[in-house]
């Protein structure tokens, strides 16, 4: 007998395409600029979505085939089957293992927009980080990463063991430094999320960071960073 998948894409792609909102679409595709697919769902249904795909997971070996749709999402570019994907991950991110990192490998490639780069780390490297299931050396890949996402991806994985103070924020910080002096948005936007998240629980080191290289950080950041410091908000 022919086994029944858990997450056919076919069966999502319908399910999405039936939820689909043109103007929430119109709106996506004017705040992600991409060359990939979009549905155009509203995050509430794609959670909504995803909620009841996440309940279908009780082992390992469903988990395994979420990360079988996920490949076969990226490989047709579709940032709202991605993005699902993702959403049913984050509900079970207990079955996360560090081997994820050679399907994230051949997916990185594909990145083209700051959507799925930041889910990508939130959902998977940030979390996999956030519980000490990999180090920022198992990232190397990506530091020197030939996609300019992929880079985004080195940063902003930071971004949750920052947030929660699971980390050595001096290491970060190090870290955060090799990407000061780049002037792309993406780059730059990802360095200051970093800073402005460590300003809670390390507001000390981030404001001596902020000093020590507020020539060498883009305007933006200092002013966002500097901002959130003394206000508790992101910009005046």
């Amino acid at each position: 007998m022919k086994s029944v998948k858990l997450f056919d894409i076919e069966e999502l792609t319908k399910l999405c395409e039936s939820l689909s909102d043109r103007e929430y679409l119109n709106n996506a595709l004017v705040a992600i600029p991409t060359d990939w697919k979009m549905i155009g769902v509203r995050t509430a249904n794609i959670r909504k979505l995803a909620s009841e795909y996440a309940s279908r997971i009780n082992r390992k070996e469903d988990f395994d085939e979420l990360i079988a749709y996920l490949d076969e999402a990226f490989d047709r570019k579709n940032l709202t089957l991605v993005a699902l994907g993702f959403e049913t991950l984050n509900k079970r991110s207990k079955f996360l293992e560090r081997k994820v990192l050679e399907n994230v490998k051949r997916w990185v490639p594909l990145v083209s927009d700051w959507a799925v780069a930041d889910g990508l780390s939130l959902v998977i490297t940030g979390r996999l980080l956030l519980d000490n299931r990999i180090t920022l050396a198992d990232l190397s890949f990506l530091k020197i990463h030939p996609n300019i996402f992929g880079r985004r991806i080195y940063i902003t994985s930071m971004v949750l063991p920052v947030r929660k103070d699971t980390c050595d924020i001096n290491l970060f910080l190090s870290e955060t430094e090799n990407f000061i002096r780049d002037k792309n948005k993406y780059i730059y936007k990802a360095v200051s999320w970093v800073l402005r998240e460590g300003t809670k629980k390390f507001k000390t080191q981030i404001r001596a960071f902020l000093e020590r290289h507020s020539e060498e950080l883009h305007s933006s950041v200092v002013r966002e960073v500097r901002n959130k410091i003394e206000t508790g908000k992101k910009s005046g």
